[in-house]
């Protein structure tokens, strides 16, 4: 091959196609991570007072047109204070979570939260209930809760190490069965635009992952069993409150993890390989040649 070619010729061969190889993969892993997300599709993203208003307007339409009781509307509000992962199915989240109870709300339902999802949740409760005034001047009742809770979800590793992740933590009501319905508690926040990371610590340190987005947003989901009560109808699409924290995976820890060790291994065999010759001149090129001292060692043997 040499006599064909030439020595000048293969290493201009051989840094062409190099060159090729790398351009290719720089390429590809920018648009691998300038894809789109393949995250769950949200139609129901809770974004404004708007979107929270006409979801409780329609749902009490829809509630009326079945015969069914007008559902109770629960504000809830969540502030996220740290994210673990734990392996690569569980997940564990510490913050607050409230509830502002309506003045008029029937006395067989009582505050609290449940994490249907949840391997393990610890609350602790605010024992300093207050009375707030709420937007249409009525008396309202907050109460309060610090958590902290393990959740199990199943997260798609498959564009690693560009990938992004969904974490959700799931709501239902204590009395779920009664046809009480959480919605998110707009009036808590600044703002809902997922941009602007609602429920989310400001100073909040997640290694490894960056912070991408949070929203709540409405979820239709049914169920093959009534929970043992007679009177709850599984049949229907029974709307769920989710809160969503969307992460983007920070490409530097992986790459120093994993790519950076091989990448020394593979210049260390690239000099091991480059200054073994059977030419004097590599060794004046160089100053060391293992190919000229092992033909020595093979000679004195």
């Amino acid at each position: 091959l040499t006599h064909n070619f030439g020595s000048n010729s293969l290493w201009v061969h051989s840094a062409f196609f190099s060159c090729i190889l790398f351009i290719s993969t720089v390429i590809l892993c920018f648009c691998e991570r300038k894809a789109t997300s393949n995250l769950l599709d949200h139609n129901m993203v809770m974004s404004n007072k708007a979107s929270v208003d006409q979801f409780k307007k329609d749902h009490s339409v829809d509630s009326l047109y079945a015969d069914s009781s007008l559902p109770i509307f629960i504000p809830t509000g969540l502030f996220i204070q740290s994210i673990e992962f734990e392996n690569a199915t569980n997940v564990t989240l510490t913050g607050y979570i409230w509830q502002k109870i309506p003045y008029n709300i029937p006395s067989n339902i009582h505050p609290g939260v449940i994490f249907p999802e949840a391997i393990s949740a610890e609350f602790e409760e605010d024992e300093s209930s207050t009375y707030i005034s709420a937007s249409d001047g009525k008396k309202t009742l907050l109460k309060r809760w610090y958590f902290k809770s393990t959740l199990r979800e199943n997260f798609d590793y498959s564009s690693f190490p560009f990938d992004r992740q969904s974490v959700w933590l799931r709501l239902w009501h204590k009395d779920f069965d009664k046809n009480v319905i959480l919605v998110p508690d707009f009036e808590s926040y600044n703002s809902l635009n997922p941009q602007a990371l609602p429920g989310i610590e400001r100073d909040f340190v997640l290694s490894g992952w960056g912070l991408k987005s949070s929203f709540f947003d409405i979820r239709m989901n049914q169920y093959n069993s009534n929970f043992g009560y007679q009177k709850y109808n599984t049949h229907d699409n029974m709307p769920e409150l989710y809160f969503n924290i969307e992460l983007h995976r920070s490409f530097l820890s992986p790459f120093i993890a994993h790519l950076f060790p091989l990448s020394v291994v593979l210049l260390m065999l690239y000099a091991l390989v480059i200054t073994t010759s059977k030419n004097q001149n590599t060794f004046d090129v160089f100053g060391f040649n293992v190919g000229i001292h092992y033909l020595k060692k093979i000679k004195k043997n």
